[in-house]
């Protein structure tokens, strides 16, 4: 990517827009050329360099969405302008919608119209489209995110990151592996993620495969896929930036929960109730989520993980 980066600086360009090569159609076929999810730790952090690189000479490389999320390079890339932005989620049939060669409509370009599909241009409108898309995206789905992504701190702002990136692993979006944050937090722990095709993707446009997301220690062995979820509960609400780290936490909380700073930030009494109120939902339901996962396990299904 640094050679890259050279070519593309020296041919006069301005900007670089980078994505993830995503398992759907040919790199189904030739899975080998997909990235690893661990592997998402050494790119972002080359990305960030070259980032930090490109500003200092009036170059912009740009993160796609199938880039990130969180950590400690979050507030730097995501906005165009000097504004500090984070990753508020994926707005697939919300401000964004695909249209491919045939007319059909669907939530985003990079989205299969088999489980994204609105009709098509010669007989839906738009306004038709983003109604039937409304229960589909990310804000609407009811999907409360799996595995790491279900128990995530930054789930009810990330919503797990790209669609895209995670529905075509398992036909159905809500656990990314390939997340900063996520990667981080499990090698800290000295535990990585993999994944492995198990179906190949038919013959046709956008066509899908299926893959197998793998909890392992850094060796090769499996590891239980409890060990594999954020000690960090999940919150609601906005997000500031810690004055101590520099990584982004909630504003309700009164000590960042990466590195142990004081919080400085103040909140108006009805903003701190809702978020208050909030927070006991979402503790009740993980306690819900933590029951069925040590029932699961009692009954056999999560003894050796997928």
């Amino acid at each position: 990517m640094p050679q890259i980066f050279d070519e593309i600086v020296a041919a006069g360009a301005k900007y670089w827009q980078v994505q993830l090569t995503v398992a759907m159609g040919n790199a189904v076929d030739n899975s080998a050329m997909l990235l690893q999810p661990h592997q998402i730790i050494e790119v972002v952090d080359c990305l960030a360099a070259l980032y930090h690189k490109g500003r200092d000479i009036g170059f912009r490389l740009l993160p796609g969405n199938s880039i990130g999320y969180f950590g400690r390079h979050e507030p730097y890339w995501r906005s165009l302008t000097s504004d500090i932005e984070h990753w508020g989620g994926c707005t697939a049939g919300e401000t964004t919608l695909g249209l491919e060669a045939d007319g059909t409509i669907k939530s985003c370009p990079s989205l299969p119209k088999s489980h994204f599909s609105a009709g098509e241009t010669r007989s839906t409108s738009i306004n038709e489209a983003l109604r039937d898309l409304e229960s589909r995206t990310v804000r609407r789905d009811g999907n409360r995110g799996r595995s790491f992504c279900g128990s995530c701190y930054y789930w009810n702002t990330c919503r797990g990151g790209c669609t895209w990136v995670s529905h075509v692993l398992e036909s159905k979006r809500g656990d990314n592996p390939y997340c900063y944050y996520r990667a981080t937090t499990l090698a800290k722990r000295g535990l990585r993620e993999t994944i492995e095709k198990v179906a190949e993707a038919p013959d046709e446009p956008f066509a899908v495969g299926r893959f197998k997301v793998r909890l392992e220690r850094a060796d090769g062995s499996r590891a239980p896929r409890l060990l594999g979820l954020d000690d960090k509960r999940r919150k609601r609400g906005r997000l500031v930036l810690c004055q101590s780290c520099d990584e982004y936490i909630y504003a309700a909380e009164q000590a960042c929960p990466h590195c142990g700073g004081a919080n400085g930030s103040k909140l108006a009494a009805g903003e701190k109730l809702a978020i208050d109120v909030q927070t006991t939902i979402d503790e009740a339901e993980h306690h819900g989520r933590r029951i069925l996962e040590i029932a699961g396990m009692a009954g056999g299904e999560m003894a050796a993980p997928e």
